[in-house]
């Protein structure tokens, strides 16, 4: 994740004292950003399995017995102004993101800046990286990586296990899976902590990384470590863990070499005393060189001594293979021992270790008998030539086939060379064509940047005039009022004057006034005698700020039209 709660917050994150409905969790809560430890969100989603209010179904599952089904949420509770709504991206209240992603599907919400996520149909669910960078292997029925397309191997179902060493269900897991050599599936992160102490894979013990430089120094140890005397000569039947193949191997305390591919990944099987003897017993007896040795010995003993036969025959070993040992370790003290070896069943009646002279039947039965080994060491000797032919021809052709073989391995290093050179060249020109595209790139940024601030220069300069010309306009308009004003104040001075003249003339006709004075814009009149009951009374003339008539009435109340000339005055006042 991209960020860890803060230590002082509950295990979702949430503050305690408050009520998670009404609660907000923190993704950081230094930088307030809002979430939980596994997903940054401004949401809460309600779990369907016990109405509560969580952040994401890992907070949900960590503190109870159960998982929460996260494809059954429908409501969801914004932290920002904590509405309830149907679960979206953005909120019907505050109309703020909830998350920069949001798959409908799974009802997940990310606001990661910096996290790139995608959703497979064929999976049924969203993974973690960019969808270019992975296909959908339908025999496994699970994402891979595109750049492990070569190396690999299909198998139904792959995901639908357990991590081997944290036990936690692969197929839904948010943490990275690795898959080494031996096809085992497991987490990056345990696979890290596994090899801190092992080498070996927790499933199948074969291993898990390049062991030369491990095998190097059991090597060195293994020169320098002498076993015991009573030790040296066992032999152990050991099985490799990395090449799957049985080989035997001299015993040891620690470590068994594997004889098939030199690992020490092995475990031992079994163990026997006797099994090294018994090997050199067996090559001595396939021996050619061994058979002719035997063969010249009866011949030489019939021939020149057979008259001669040793009194100590119970002495010789009473097997071939005690014989063989016997005579290969140099008790075979003349020429005549075969032949006495070869007599001892012949005469076993007679024998008794004291000396005796065989007859000319003994003889004759003897050298019958020598005669037939003899026969049968020429015909051995023939299945043995004929197999050393075979071996010669089929190592002739393997010697063939080893230097096509070889010439290949030769060539395949040479195109291995050349594709290496090709490699280096791509990825020198790839860093020189990121410089250039880095290059590039912050030149377009820069002039982004300036096209960004001339543009905003003119967006302003546009509004700047946008402005003058309303305030133009403004002026124009109110330019326009104030000539009407002026028209209409020249015109009311004109009517002003007029109705001063009027009055005037009012005044003048009007022979009861008395008496004339101005109170504030008001013309107070009074009658003389002569008008009856409007003897003595006064008229009250309003005028407005532009001279014109507002109201004419008496000081008992009585009010006339305020456009008036002197008939019809004098008639209203004569009433």
């Amino acid at each position: 994740m991209s960020g860890r709660a803060n230590t002082s917050a509950s295990p979702t994150g949430e503050c305690s004292g408050t009520p998670a409905e009404f609660s907000k969790s923190y993704n950081d809560e230094e930088r307030e950003i809002f979430g939980c430890p596994h997903y940054q969100l401004k949401a809460k989603l309600l779990a369907p399995c016990c109405n509560q209010w969580v952040t994401c179904r890992f907070c949900h599952d960590e503190g109870r017995q159960h998982a929460m089904d996260r494809f059954a949420v429908t409501r969801m509770k914004c932290m920002l102004c904590f509405e309830e709504q149907p679960v979206g991206q953005r909120c019907s209240g505050c109309h703020q993101d909830m998350g920069r992603y949001y798959c409908q599907t799974c009802r997940l919400i990310d606001d990661g800046p910096d996290k790139h996520i995608f959703h497979c149909e064929q999976c049924g669910i969203c993974l973690s990286g960019r969808r270019s960078d992975y296909y959908h292997c339908s025999i496994c029925d699970a994402c891979v990586a595109v750049d492990a397309r070569e190396r690999h191997s299909c198998k139904e179902k792959r995901l639908q296990c357990t991590c081997p060493i944290c036990d936690e269900w692969l197929s839904d897991s948010v943490l990275s899976i690795v898959q080494p050599e031996c096809q085992h599936l497991m987490h990056e992160s345990c696979l890290s902590k596994h090899m801190e102490h092992s080498y070996k894979c927790p499933v199948c013990l074969a291993s898990l990384c390049d062991t030369r430089a491990i095998f190097d120094s059991i090597e060195c140890y293994m020169r320098l470590s002498v076993m015991p005397l009573e030790y040296q000569d066992q032999m152990s039947l050991v099985f490799c863990n990395d090449c799957r193949q049985r080989s035997v191997t001299k015993f040891h305390f620690l470590y068994h070499k594997c004889q098939a591919c030199c690992s020490y990944n092995t475990a031992m099987l079994s163990t026997s005393p006797k099994q090294a003897s018994a090997q050199r017993r067996d090559e001595l007896l396939t021996s050619k060189l061994w058979i002719n040795d035997l063969k010249s010995q009866y011949i030489r003993s019939i021939v020149g001594c057979a008259k001669e036969l040793p009194t100590d025959l119970e002495r010789f070993p009473s097997n071939i293979h005690a014989y063989v040992e016997y005579y290969s370790n140099g008790y075979a003290l003349n020429r005549e021992a075969l032949v006495a070896y070869r007599a001892q069943a012949i005469f076993a009646e007679r024998m008794n270790g004291a000396a005796f002279i065989p007859n000319d039947d003994e003889l004759k039965k003897l050298e019958a008998s020598v005669v037939e080994e003899e026969r049968l060491l020429e015909q051995v000797q023939v299945r043995l030539s004929e197999k050393v032919q075979e071996a010669n021809e089929k190592i002739n052709s393997e010697s063939e086939q080893y230097e096509e073989t070889l010439r290949l391995v030769h060539e395949n290093e040479a195109l291995a060379n050349d594709v290496s050179e090709l490699e280096a060249e791509l990825e020198t020109l790839a860093k020189v064509l990121e410089e250039k595209e880095a290059s590039e790139r912050d030149t377009v940024e820069q002039q982004t940047r300036e096209l960004q601030a001339v543009h905003n220069d003119l967006l302003r300069e546009a509004a700047m005039r946008e402005e003058i010309g309303c305030e133009q306009a403004r002026l124009e308009d109110r330019l326009l009022r104030l000539k009407s004003d002026e028209q209409k104040r020249q015109m009311s001075a004109a009517d002003s004057q007029e109705q001063q003249k009027l009055v005037e003339r009012w005044v003048r006709s009007v022979a009861p006034v008395v008496n004339a004075r101005v109170e504030n814009s008001t013309l107070i009149l009074t009658l003389g005698e002569g008008l009856g009951a409007m003897s003595g009374r006064r008229i009250l003339v309003g005028f407005s700020s532009v001279g014109n008539i507002t109201s004419v009435e008496t000081d008992d109340g009585r009010r006339f039209p305020p456009v008036l000339n002197h008939d019809t005055l004098m008639r209203l006042l004569s009433e």
